[in-house]
């Protein structure tokens, strides 16, 4: 017996499910692009590098504690360093913003297949203005601020060696490791985890907020919390999956234990998140 043709309502139908479907897959669609985040953490990465040649131009040699005066230069040389990498800087954030809005964009085609055309209409007429500038202004306060905290965190370190001095100096030992922690050598590692920190957190973020900007505009008021559903889960993100939450107020996501101090945010838009929201439409 021949099967009954499929009608337009039942396709609709069908089409809609499968998109449902596939959000409820831990909502793959609305993930962030890897691409754009390994790209990105590559760039940030390689301004790292040389904000550590700039360290080693002005630090003194290895074992030898930083004097007021090379410490006053770096902060300077730091201070001009990131006013001059701006234009690059916004470059670098459009870069990466071009490339997730490209997944974004899929992302919505998928999700939307088989819905009304006047909505797919409005997803695709969505004025992302606000929205790309509050995601550029992020990204080079981010990217300008890093030679900066590299230079504050060479002065601390110092300082922490200067005080093991003073106070223990038959602790040569301790000496050694408070000025090894001032050295070039230990700025490198930590800026490129920050790098790296900042290329994953931001990238999300970017998703993030283009996600929520196509939902809202087309009248999503809700949507649903999803992890990356792995063992690297951070607890307070765990108890919020599969949760649902109102775009215009933000849940708990996480809490600073010793303060007590509360962080509302969406997904994604928290550091080193890699959940995503999946819209209700």
């Amino acid at each position: 017996m021949a099967k009954k043709p499929e009608t337009a309502a039942e396709r609709r139908a069908r089409l809609q499910a499968e998109a449902a479907a596939r959000g409820e897959a831990r909502g793959e669609d609305f993930r962030k692009a890897r691409a754009a985040e390994r790209s990105y953490g590559a760039a940030l990465r390689t301004l790292a590098n040389q904000i550590r040649v700039i360290i080693e131009a002005h630090a003194p040699a290895k074992g030898d504690p930083w004097d007021h005066a090379q410490l006053v230069r770096l902060q300077h040389a730091m201070a001009a360093y990131a006013q001059a990498i701006t234009p690059w800087a916004q470059g670098a954030a459009q870069r990466m913003l071009t490339e997730v809005n490209r997944r974004d964009v899929r992302a919505w085609e998928r999700y939307t297949v088989g819905m009304g055309a006047d909505l797919r209409r409005a997803l695709a007429s969505t004025p992302l203005g606000p929205a790309l500038r509050t995601a550029i202004a992020l990204q080079v306060h981010y990217i300008t601020s890093l030679p900066v905290e590299a230079a504050q965190r060479v002065m601390e370190k110092a300082q922490e060696a200067q005080i093991a001095s003073a106070r223990y100096p038959e602790r040569t030992s301790e000496i050694e490791e408070a000025l090894a922690d001032a050295h070039p050598d230990a700025s490198a590692a930590w800026l490129r985890n920050r790098a790296t920190l900042i290329a994953r957190t931001e990238t999300a973020r970017a998703a993030s907020l283009l996600t929520q900007a196509r939902a809202q505009h087309i009248g999503s008021e809700t949507y649903t919390w999803r992890t990356a559903g792995d063992w690297n889960v951070r607890a307070s993100h765990k108890r919020l999956d599969n949760t649902v939450h109102r775009w215009d107020d933000p849940p708990v996501s996480d809490k600073d234990e010793k303060s007590g101090k509360e962080y509302r945010a969406h997904p994604g838009q928290i550091w080193n998140c890699r959940c995503v929201a999946v819209p209700h439409v």
